[in-house]
């Protein structure tokens, strides 16, 4: 596979109960091993764990209700992921559980210290999502490298109505924030962004536009700093001011 070469010896037994026996799998470079068994509500049972590459863990499945729900703990002390482009883990502490209801739960903390993939470095980074119910907040910090190096920070809240969010860090040597916190609007699979601000160390960015019936994106720029455009595109040396408007629609992928 794109993640190197896999194996599984499981057993299925089927009968009044459904069971799963993973007698020994290897993947990405990972031992798995565990069991897993239906339950009368429909949802599986059960422990898998997996190690190896440097990365330590377990997944525990149990019903919620009719649900579906896994917890998983895992860490990763100098990893190494193989694949097409290797992955690298310095430090990593992950802490999750799912319930896979009409409206999925996710409750997470992610820790990373030095992960690597390319020319990609994220030399720190922590994350905690608790989204319940259509609801949630979720928190974000993370510093690194994609050919210049970036800061950002994130905090958002989420309802079935509305997404907000508050952004702040510097790419490309570049400083930035929300000048007040953007906001996604959310209605029939439609997510409309409000007009939104994002000031730089010069000059700002508006930015409105719509996502699900196609693609409709709306900019105006006031001396903005085309430096920051080096962030996304390190080799292009972009540099000087613009001003200007610049609107984009697409009816289809």
């Amino acid at each position: 596979s794109n993640y190197g070469p896999f194996n599984a010896d499981v057993l299925v037994r089927t009968g009044r109960t459904l069971a799963i026996q993973v007698n020994a799998a290897k993947f990405a470079g990972m031992d798995i091993a565990g069991q897993l068994q239906a339950t009368p509500t429909g949802p599986f049972a059960g422990q898998l764990t997996f190690r190896g590459s440097g990365v330590d863990g377990v997944a525990t499945l149990a019903p919620e209700g009719k649900f579906q729900r896994a917890d998983l703990r895992a860490t990763a002390d100098n990893a190494a992921i193989p694949g097409v482009s290797e992955l690298t883990i310095g430090r990593a502490i992950a802490a999750a559980s799912i319930v896979l209801a009409d409206q999925p739960q996710v409750v997470a903390d992610v820790q990373i210290a030095n992960l690597k993939r390319g020319e990609f470095l994220l030399r720190t980074a922590r994350a905690k999502i608790d989204y319940r119910g259509g609801n949630g907040t979720v928190q974000a910090v993370a510093s690194g490298s994609s050919g210049v190096a970036f800061d950002v920070a994130l905090d958002g809240r989420m309802t079935p109505a509305l997404w907000t969010a508050a952004l702040q860090g510097q790419a490309s040597g570049v400083k930035f924030h929300t000048a007040g916190p953007a906001q996604i609007a959310i209605d029939k699979g439609i997510y409309r962004l409000l007009p939104t601000q994002i000031d730089f160390d010069q000059g700002s960015v508006r930015l409105a536009g719509r996502y699900g019936d196609g693609t409709v994106l709306q900019a105006r720029l006031d001396k903005l700093d085309l430096a920051i455009v080096n962030a996304f595109v390190p080799d292009l040396g972009i540099g000087g001011t613009a001003t200007g408007s610049l609107d984009f629609a697409q009816t289809s992928p």
